[in-house]
Order: structure tokens, then C-alpha cells, then sequence
């Protein structure tokens, strides 16, 4: 047994049974802290292994191991705490993917400080919403960025007017410079004793279906629900470089850029770049030969389109995706050029991995897999009825049973008026609002948000089937498939579409799309009607904004 797994299962333990996930529970965890007893753990025990490898925009290369880990972020920690940064106090943290974002982050929580991850690409009412939802004592940002600029419009029509800033690489006298600053502290770091499992670590903010920013809390040992993560969905194995695309402002990136991989023992290899190119991503896993990747749909098929041929790949010994639907097609054409079958996987800003195809389960191309053990995931019709493993194919609510207990890696919303918690948990059971079913083998699979479904003269139309019929099509880069109303059939199929560049939108072309969906699909499910637009609405965790 390696060193640091050690480390991990003095609070975890799992039973394997016939290569499935049998059991998973947790123990140890009264005043569990992953930066002081997983982070600062292992650089006692093996400070030179690699926990950062990352390459920046430039193609400059820092590796950092974890003794580095350590003493910077003590480092950080100590500037803040100096700054009167102290425990319950919200940080905002817009820094793409820069390496200093892991100092900070876990400086903030060795002190107690909350810090909420953010998108850089925020504009000045977005900052705004955030900082008053929050109460935010302090806000980090790149130094130099609009985010910046965004921020000192509206810091003054802000609750806290003395709301601090920092930044990294540069200053000024409004922006306090990290980088310069934090030089100038001690690499220890006393560890508080006034702190439990059950305090605040951080924060995730999510739109929810109002619009409204919504504050996600998660405690201290939400970080162990993505053990499962690392090691069984994404298959990271020791020492070996993984790669989530995800920005550090998005939810995902704890997911794959910081608790998965290090609870795993593997090594965070991080890209910063500032657009995605596939031929740049396929560069990167060639040189570095990469062994594991997680990124959205629309990356992978950005991939299919950059002559994967041409790249050596062969290092990859694991792919997966979650945050869309991933079409079959995408999973069919990228196995055919790598012998890697993408695993889907599945969760939400509120939780941790809930269900997934993990390697060693058996489970049909296009399926999310089977649920995590951490949860005791249901299906749930309208009625509130649970649906039987004999209901095969009923499409029902996915929920987690929290009848006997709240299990690791649930969070729940901050309302934003009252300031006081609530949650989707409803006579014991977290609603999801995502529908499902489950086939012959016990995998689910998934249907789409239960709002987004399209009811249309009688039926009931899954608008991603329909996406990914589209798909198939190589003139059509990205598309969006949902319902408008229409006086007779209650509502009609609208698909927008961005095409190609070598591509011109004319009435021809859409006939012939709407043929090739009605030989394809049901033709009940064509689009009546197409609109060719530049580009699709997204929201700023990336998924396609549908309402």
C-alpha cells in the first residue's frame, strides 16, 4: 500500500466485491480537515511527490510537490489572517486556472475563511449579486482583467463598501498585490482548534431555474465524497497526471482539479490556457503523456474535430464527462480512434458524483452509469412513489433517500433574503428535478431536467435524443432543441443551430435537417422549426441555458 492511501483511509474505508463498489463509509471524521490532514499529511510523509503540474498560458512549465503545497499556502494563510481575514469570513476567487489558486484556496480554509469559487468572465451586476448574497469580506482576482475593472464599477453600490481586493501578477493601490505580499510570511502555520467537520468550507454559487444566484454550501467533509470520484469514476492512479478541463470557477474543478485527484494520489496537471483549441489539448496529453481526462461533450467533440489522428494518445487509459448529456455518437467515434469508451457520469453543484459508469462496471453505451454506494439514490414517480428495480424502463425523479441520514457530500442552499439555509430535501428525499430510468441491468439513464421536457401533441420528447441525432450531422458544430408554444399542438420543436463556418443556412438546408431527424428518429421528434444562429446561450458552468 502506497504512503498516502494510508493517509486516506484513516477516514475512509470501501469493500469491492466482484469489481463492483460494495460498500463505502467514513470514520474519523469529528474534526476532519482535508488541508491539515490529507494536504499537510502527506508533505510529512512524502514531501517531494508531485501534487501541481502546471503548464500556463505561455506553455511555461511549474511543477509543485506537496511540501511546496504546504508552505505556501501557510503562507497565504497567514497574509490573510493578517489582513483580518478570519474563520466564517466569504472570499470571492476569480482566477481561471492560475497555480496560485490552490495556495489560496486551501490558505483560506486553514484559517477558516470561506472561499467562493467564480467565473473570471462575470460582469459588473453579476460581481455585484455575489458579493451582496454572500456578504464577501474580500475578493482575489488577476490583476489586469476586466473581471477587475467589472468589480470597481460596482464595489461602491455594494453592501460592504470595504470590501478587500487582491491579485495576483500585479497591483495597484486599490488591488493589493498576493504574489509581493504573502513573501513576507512565515511557512508555519499553527493548526485552530475552534473549528468541526460540520463548519463551512466553501462555497458553489448556482442559478438554480429562477436566474436567482444561489449560494451551495458545503462542509468540511464534503471533500471525501469525491474519493469515489477519483478513484473509481475517474480511475486516477498513483502519481499519474489527470486532467479536468474545467475552469477553477466552476464546481467541477474541486471535483477533478483538487479532491479527487489528491485523495486518489494521483498528480493535478493544469493548462491554463485562454481558449480551448483541441489540437492544443491533444498536444498537451501527447507531450505529457496524460493518463486520465474529464471534460464536457462540446470539448470532446472540439477534439473529434482536430485530427485526433495525428496524436498519440495512448497514454489516456481513462476518459470521462459529466455536466451535459453525452451523445452516443461522441462516445462511438472517439473509442473508434483512441479504444477508450468515454464514461458518463453524473452530479450536481449540491452533491458529490451520484451516479456513473465506473470502469469496472459493465453498463450499454450512453447510459450515466450506476449510483454511487455514498448515496441511496431512488427514482421517484409524480405520485411520490418509489419505483422497483422491476420497473424497468419507468421514467421517474432521481432522489436520495435522506430518511436515516444527511450522507457526505450533500449540501444545501443559502436562501438569498432570509439568509437562513433550506434545501430540496422533501419528506426525507433530495429532489434532483432530473428524470430517469433504470434498464434491465440496474443503470440509469437519463432523461433530461424535469422542466425541459417537450410536450407536443400528446407527447412527451426528450430534446437531447434529439440533440444528439443532430449530431450526427458534421455541418452542425453545436445545437439547442427546445419546446415553443403553439395554439394546436400545445407546443412545437424549435432547434437552433450553429453551423460551420464552410456552411451557409438557406431553407433548402433545413428541410434537409428535418428529413434527415425524421429518417433518423421518430418523426414525431423533428424540429418544425430551425433557426441558424451565431451561438448558443450557455450559462457560466458551461450547459446550454434552456428556459
Amino acid at each position: 500500500m502506497n504512503l498516502d492511501e494510508n493517509v486516506v483511509e484513516n477516514y475512509i474505508n470501501t469493500v469491492i466485491i466482484e469489481n463492483k463498489i460494495s460498500e463505502v463509509s467514513f470514520k474519523n471524521l469529528e474534526k476532519f480537515h482535508f488541508a491539515y490532514d490529507i494536504i499537510d499529511k502527506i508533505a510529512e510523509i512524502n514531501p517531494k511527490k508531485i501534487a501541481i503540474l502546471h503548464i500556463d498560458e505561455n506553455k511555461i512549465e511549474k511543477s509543485i510537490n506537496y511540501k511546496e503545497l504546504k508552505n505556501c499556502s501557510n503562507r497565504m494563510a497567514n497574509f490573510f489572517a493578517a489582513q483580518g481575514i478570519k474563520k466564517g469570513d466569504a472570499v470571492l476567487i476569480a482566477l481561471r486556472r492560475a497555480y496560485q489558486f490552490w495556495y489560496i484556496f486551501l490558505g483560506l480554509i486553514k484559517i477558516g475563511a470561506i472561499p467562493i469559487p467564480v467565473v473570471s468572465q462575470l460582469r459588473e451586476v453579476d460581481i455585484k449579486a455575489r458579493i451582496n448574497i454572500s456578504n464577501a469580506k474580500a475578493i482575489i482576482s488577476l490583476y489586469g482583467e476586466d473581471f477587475q475593472k467589472e468589480t470597481d464599477k460596482v464595489i461602491n453600490e455594494c453592501v460592504n463598501t470595504t470590501i478587500l481586493r487582491f491579485s495576483i501578477r500585479g497591483g495597484n493601490k486599490n488591488w493589493i498585490n498576493i504574489d509581493k505580499e504573502n513573501e513576507k510570511f512565515s511557512n508555519d502555520l499553527v493548526k485552530p482548534q475552534d473549528y468541526n467537520a460540520m463548519d463551512i468550507m466553501f462555497i458553489l454559487f448556482t442559478s438554480g431555474t429562477s436566474g436567482t444566484p444561489k449560494m451551495v454550501v458545503h462542509d468540511n467533509l464534503y471533500p471525501l465524497a469525491h474519493y469515489i470520484t477519483g478513484k473509481y469514476w475517474n480511475n486516477i492512479e498513483q502519481d499519474k497526471l489527470h486532467l479536468t478541463i474545467s475552469d477553477t470557477g466552476w464546481g467541477k474543478a474541486l471535483w477533478g482539479k483538487l479532491f479527487g485527484p489528491w485523495l486518489s494520489g494521483g498528480c493535478v496537471f493544469v493548462y491554463d490556457f485562454r481558449k480551448f483549441e483541441g489540437s492544443d489539448i491533444l498536444h498537451m496529453i501527447e507531450k505529457y503523456k496524460i493518463n486520465t481526462i474529464c471534460m464536457p461533450p462540446t470539448m470532446y467533440r472540439m477534439l473529434l474535430r482536430s485530427e485526433i489522428k495525428k496524436y498519440d494518445l495512448s497514454s489516456i487509459t481513462c476518459a470521462c464527462s459529466a455536466g451535459e448529456i453525452l451523445p452516443k455518437d461522441i462516445i462511438n467515434r472517439f473509442y473508434l480512434l483512441t479504444g477508450i469508451k468515454i464514461a458518463n457520469g453524473y452530479g450536481q453543484s449540491e452533491t458529490g458524483l451520484l451516479i456513473a459508469d465506473f470502469k469496472k462496471r459493465k453498463c450499454n453505451t450512453g447510459s450515466i452509469g450506476y449510483p454511487n454506494p455514498i448515496y441511496k439514490i431512488e427514482l421517484m414517480k409524480n405520485t411520490g412513489e418509489i419505483i422497483t428495480s422491476e420497473e424497468i424502463g419507468e421514467v421517474g425523479e432521481i432522489v436520495i433517500d435522506c430518511r436515516k441520514k444527511i450522507p457526505i457530500g450533500l449540501a444545501s442552499y443559502l436562501q438569498v433574503s432570509e439568509k437562513k439555509e433550506t434545501s430540496h430535501i422533501i419528506n426525507g428525499y433530495y429532489h434532483t428535478n432530473d428524470l430517469a430510468y433504470r434498464d434491465a441491468m440496474g443503470a440509469y439513464w437519463y432523461i433530461g431536467r424535469n422542466d425541459t421536457l417537450i410536450k407536443s401533441s400528446g407527447y412527451k420528447i426528450n430534446p437531447y435524443e434529439i440533440e444528439s441525432v443532430l449530431a450526427n450531422l458534421n455541418y452542425i458544430r453545436e445545437c439547442k432543441v427546445y419546446g415553443v408554444v403553439d395554439e394546436i399542438r400545445g407546443n412545437i420543436i424549435k432547434a437552433d443551430i450553429v453551423l460551420s463556418e464552410e456552411k451557409v443556412g438557406t431553407e433548402e438546408l433545413k428541410k434537409e435537417i428535418q428529413d434527415f431527424v425524421k429518417t433518423t428518429t421518430a418523426p414525431y421528434k423533428y424540429p418544425r422549426k430551425i433557426e441558424f444562429v451565431s451561438a448558443i446561450e450557455k450559462t457560466m458552468t458551461g450547459k446550454i441555458v434552456r428556459n
